[in-house]
């Protein structure tokens, strides 16, 4: 992700749509810290758990099998210049995918992601350098949200993570659920021809 955004940042035309699922992993935004983390070091070794500092925006979230991450790296001068409206867009494209599920999606104003009443089923993290986009979305799907337990997610101790699992009570094929977020993020984002590497 980084290298291809580098690349766009020094003229790289394509526009591209990483879409993977990632090892357990807790990521910790420019906005958290460890503080947030409730195992210890000694824990996440134990259970093959890696801990990394990451320059989105946002606290700290989980990153795993189950879930499907995406990670857009556009460059915003080819779309809108608005940050604030790249973030709604990301936002709606997971609304509309959750809605080919039977499943009622919402924002939560002033806390960015994907909602179903106080239990968020997507994060939306994002960086943003020379309007160049990097980071993205987490959408839990068949993801273990047991998890979700051992930090407090986004910096929330009130609300707890959901998957489409956990709504649904049916697990869903994870190529599938690409396949069909990606003809919905071409629609939002108006983009004919998209370059993406999968899982």
């Amino acid at each position: 992700m980084e290298e291809i955004a580098d690349k766009k940042k020094n003229g790289l035309n394509e526009d591209y749509l990483l879409l993977v699922e990632h090892n357990p992993v807790y990521t910790i935004g420019r906005d958290g810290s460890k503080k947030d983390l409730l195992v210890s070091e000694v824990f996440l070794q134990e259970h093959d758990i890696e801990c990394y500092n990451v320059n989105r925006g946002g606290k700290i979230t989980f990153h795993g099998p189950g879930q499907l991450v995406g990670y857009p790296i556009l460059n915003l001068k080819n779309f809108e210049k608005d940050i604030l409206l790249y973030l709604k867009k990301l936002e709606e494209s997971i609304i509309i995918l959750l809605k080919k599920y039977g499943i009622e999606g919402k924002r939560k104003e002033d806390f960015p992601g994907v909602w179903i009443n106080n239990k968020k089923i997507c994060a939306v993290g994002i960086g943003i350098n020379r309007w160049v986009t990097r980071h993205g979305f987490a959408l839990n799907i068949n993801t273990e949200l047991d998890y979700f337990n051992h930090i407090n997610p986004c910096g929330f101790v009130d609300k707890k993570a959901t998957s489409i699992y956990q709504e649904t009570g049916k697990e869903y094929n994870l190529n599938r659920v690409m396949e069909d977020y990606l003809q919905i993020f071409r629609e939002v984002f108006k983009i004919k021809k998209i370059d993406r590497k999968g899982v």
